[in-house]
């Protein structure tokens, strides 16, 4: 005779699958997120970091004009304030597409004469 109370349940119930797959499809739905969230994130650093190098580039030229190579609807604009007899702030304006707008400034100065 066989003893019905030692056997144990070997499978799973339609319930716990069912458990299972809505918590595996949720956990990959989340990395998919967090994935499109962290590509963005790298997409606008280098936005910034290639707006920077312009403004950077262009106050290193000034007065000078050079041919900047720009992404298509980015915009810049040099203004120059006078500060002193002697000292100019020269400040650049990138404006990029889709990102915050980048400020540089440089003083330039004459040697007393």
């Amino acid at each position: 005779m066989i003893d019905n109370s030692d056997k144990q349940n070997s499978g799973s119930s339609l319930f716990e699958v069912l458990i299972a797959i809505i918590m595996t499809c949720t956990i990959v739905l989340f990395l998919i997120n967090l994935q499109s969230i962290l590509s963005a994130n790298v997409d606008l650093a280098k936005k910034t970091q290639h707006a920077e190098r312009t403004a950077f580039q262009l106050l290193d030229v000034y007065p000078n004009s050079i041919s900047v190579d720009l992404p298509n609807g980015w915009q810049y604009q040099v203004t120059k304030t006078r500060y002193s007899h002697r000292c100019d702030i020269v400040k650049v304006t990138i404006f990029p597409l889709l990102a915050n707008n980048i400020n540089q400034e440089r003083w330039f100065c004459q040697p007393n004469r």
